[in-house]
Formats: C-alpha cells, structure tokens, sequence
C-alpha cells in the first residue's frame, strides 16, 4: 500500500534522527523520563508541514536539517487529526538542548516505547513499520511501503513555496 497524500494537513510533526542505531530522543517539558522524537505542532506562522518540522528541531535540539523526507502518517483515532514522522537524513550540528525543562539525548528506539511514554503507541507504530523493532501494529494507520522511498522528501533551499506534494497549483 502506498501512501496517499491527504487532502487534509497533518496538524503536527515529529521528526526522527538516528546515529548509529540510536535515535534523538528530547523528554516532555519538566518530565524526565517520558521521552519523545523531536516535533510538535504546526502554528499558523509555519508556511507548510516542512516548516514546522524544520522550525521544531531548530528550537528543540539546535540542528539544522539538510535533507529529510516524509515517511509515515497516522490518523488519530480518538479526533481523526493527522501527524508526519519525517526521517532526516542530513543535518547541520549536534543535537543540544536548547529549552529549560527539556532534555536531549540519544537511545535506543525503545526507551519510547515505556509505558510512562506519552506517545509509546505512536512510536511503536513508527518504528515497526521501519523495522526498528520487531513487533506487530497496534492499530491501522498509513503508511509508506518503502522507508527508503523518496516520498515527499524536501532538501534545504526548496522551492519555498509553502506547498507540500499533492497540492493543488492553484
């Protein structure tokens, strides 16, 4: 199944670094050990999905991406708003925290998958159908056959003109 681009406009994103196996993890604001990705919600100042999730591991964790692209969403069940993981694949900087209350740090995928996690059902969906770990789906959700596949993938200096794929050039 490949993944078909909503009509509808994700209202957050999350964005996955991984070093050497281990991902960048950032704990909740004041919460220690409810670790998280990277991400958050789309203000109404960001122009696209690219430029929140950009704008997100700016203010997060300092880094500046290079080069990421999209590749999971996922219907939330209890509202029906949508979220995008985007992996980047290139980065400028080291991951450093950057605001009071909110730790940074790499680990394995499964320290975001504790029950103290916020959003251990989200990430265990993500990182199954990447293959980061070995377990069946929790629910249904979208998803792109091909982790690899370029899909919706953005490169610093993109053509700024806040579309995401799919839409209309109208």
């Amino acid at each position: 199944m490949t993944l078909q681009w909503p009509f509808t406009k994700p209202r957050s994103v999350c964005a996955l670094l991984i070093r050497d196996g281990k991902v960048c993890r950032v704990t909740r604001r004041n919460k220690p050990h409810d670790y998280a990705l990277v991400g958050g919600s789309i203000d109404s100042k960001d122009a696209s999905a690219w430029d929140a999730m950009t704008r997100e591991i700016f203010e997060e964790v300092g880094v500046e991406v290079v080069r990421a692209h999209m590749v999971f969403e996922r219907v939330d069940p209890t509202d029906g708003g949508l979220a995008w993981c985007y992996i980047v694949d290139e980065w400028i900087g080291e991951p450093h925290q950057c605001e009071p209350g909110i730790g940074v740090s790499w680990g394995e995928p499964e320290t975001l998958l504790a029950e103290n996690c916020t959003f251990r059902e989200y990430n265990r969906m993500l990182f199954t159908h990447l293959g980061m770990i070995n377990e069946g789906p929790t629910q249904r959700y979208n998803q792109v056959d091909d982790p690899g596949q370029q899909l919706g993938e953005h490169h610093a200096g993109h053509d700024g003109s806040g579309r995401e794929p799919g839409d209309d050039e109208s």
